[in-house]
């Protein structure tokens, strides 16, 4: 694969305008944008396809560790050790392209400190 392509003729939207972007092409190069709306590198038509900020991760537990399979282990972590699984669990969906995540709950409301200490 080349060092940086083009996806062109695409739909960008940003997640948060009314509508799509004026701009109709995207740069990526070792998997990080590098332009919004010019050429560089190699060139991929993808027309009819839309271009959104990130993936969306619709069922996720973050309290739960995939790991422990057994409900009485997990039961048996502490805060501080559920709450520094969570955080290590958060950077690798982020990593991984996830910019949103709906948590469906997991006890003791966790997950809504999650969420302010990454709105914070």
């Amino acid at each position: 694969m080349p060092a940086e392509v083009t996806y062109t003729n695409i739909r960008l939207w940003d997640g948060q305008a009314d509508g799509y972007s004026d701009h109709r092409s995207v740069s990526v190069a070792n998997g990080m944008i590098t332009a919004v709306g010019e050429s560089r590198g190699q060139s991929r038509d993808f027309a009819g396809l839309t271009c959104l900020p990130g993936l969306i991760d619709a069922h996720v537990h973050m309290t739960l560790d995939p790991n422990i399979p057994s409900v009485d282990e997990q039961l048996k972590q502490s805060r501080a050790t559920i709450e520094a699984k969570m955080l290590k669990r958060t950077k690798a969906m982020v990593n991984a392209g996830i910019t949103t995540a709906r948590d469906l709950g997991g006890g003791d409301w966790l997950e809504l400190n999650l969420r302010d200490r990454i709105e914070a």
